[in-house]
């Protein structure tokens, strides 16, 4: 009968050295890792706000080639959560000169419509009553879903009347029957945040800074080919010697 051992803590087989020399040796040299950030160059901080946490990885994939931050916006009723969109927006402001603008996707319905009017109020608000913020320091539109892409897209509406707290007003502004987000075929909500991702950042700028990224990347490497270089002697190795 074979008895299995499984032990906790302690030192395994792996992870562990006799020595700096076989640190070094295993690990040869420091490594470039070094990216710059494509967004402190722009006019305006630009980021995505989308109402359905699941849906977040499909937008961040969507997104991804500009490294635009994707935020999932549930509970975005909260005066706390949306007054530390804000005071991010004013650290930005103090740092970068830039402004920021929200992207925002959430449902067509009467709590949709009002967590995206209610936020919109909110920043403007906390823009207004501190001094050292700009009035439209931050800005906040909505990219999807609008009553005119329920028609657009063929989306089906919900058939049930609105209802909630806040169906009332949403009826009498006319805003058309309720439908949701997910009923967007992911394929075309991609396209449309890409679409206004691209509206939204200064895509020239962009273009010279990823070109400035791939300049300094250079520049590191270089200065870490001479540490490295350092490193091998300090362990009186040379690269032959390395493995």
């Amino acid at each position: 009968m074979t008895t299995e051992f499984h032990g906790f803590g302690g030192e395994t087989r792996y992870g562990y050295f006799e020595n700096p020399r076989e640190y070094y040796e295993t690990y040869q040299e420091l490594p470039n890792y070094y990216e710059r950030s494509w967004h402190v160059d722009q006019p305006a901080y630009v980021a995505v706000l989308c109402e359905a946490s699941g849906m977040v990885p499909m937008i961040e994939r969507a997104v991804s080639q500009y490294r635009v931050e994707v935020i999932s916006s549930s509970g975005f009723d909260s005066v706390t959560v949306k007054h530390d969109l804000f005071a991010d927006a004013l650290e930005r402001y103090a740092d970068y000169g830039q402004k920021t603008k929200l992207l925002h996707l959430g449902d067509h319905d009467p709590s949709g419509w009002w967590i995206h009017n209610s936020m919109n109020e909110d920043l403007c608000t906390f823009c207004q009553d501190h001094e050292d913020a700009p009035d439209d320091l931050v800005g906040l539109r909505r990219t999807a879903l609008i009553a005119e892409q329920i028609v657009l897209y063929g989306i089906e509406p919900d058939l049930k009347p609105p209802s909630g707290d806040h169906a009332k007003e949403f009826i009498a502004r006319e805003l058309g029957p309720p439908a949701q987000l997910e009923a967007i075929p992911p394929d075309t909500l991609s396209t449309l945040i890409r679409q206004d991702v691209e509206r939204t950042l200064d895509l020239g700028v962009l273009m010279e800074t990823r070109e400035r990224e791939r300049r300094e990347q250079v520049e590191v490497q270089e200065k870490l080919d001479v540490v490295n270089q350092t490193l091998l002697g300090a362990f009186g190795l040379d690269k032959e010697g390395a493995r």
